[in-house]
């Protein structure tokens, strides 16, 4: 995966998908970013503190990124980004198959190396108040990833 089109793509999102004793779900992505850092790629991932996806992923190690094609997949995006895998199973509404990634997308298998909280008190204070005004954070998942076989 190349940093630009990642960062391309993330303009209209992409997928998520995590699973944690027995409890799957899917979410849409639109922030992140591809860093070299440690002598590797590493993906970053910012869910926020809030979502279904964050309370799956603090027993796991590892979820995968599904990155459909530039212009397609907007309804499910769409659908995926605006309900909650708490009340709704998403991957069955979606009809999206699900086999380790999402058919018709490069799926990537992310290992979470870092879990970083963001720190209000570390955040500049603008934007804090833009992004967070009610204080509901992310964190920053920082992974290697390596990519499904199709």
């Amino acid at each position: 995966m190349k940093a630009g089109d990642y960062l391309n793509q993330l303009e209209t999102g992409a997928f998520v998908i995590t699973e944690h004793e027995g409890r799957k779900n899917i979410m849409t992505i639109g922030w992140g970013g591809l860093v070299r850092m440690w002598d590797r790629e590493i993906l970053m991932v910012p869910i926020r503190t809030s979502r279904y996806t964050h309370e799956l992923l603090e027993g796991s190690d590892e979820f995968i990124v599904a990155v459909p094609p530039p212009g397609e997949m907007l309804d499910e995006l769409s659908f995926c980004g605006s309900r909650s895998g708490r009340n709704i199973d998403k991957l069955k509404h979606c009809q999206l198959t699900d086999q380790g990634g999402l058919a018709g997308c490069q799926n990537y298998r992310a290992r979470i190396v870092l879990r970083q909280p963001i720190e209000e008190d570390r955040l500049d204070e603008a934007f804090c108040n833009n992004y967070y005004p009610l204080r509901n954070f992310h964190v920053l998942y920082y992974c290697e990833m390596s990519k499904l076989l199709e």
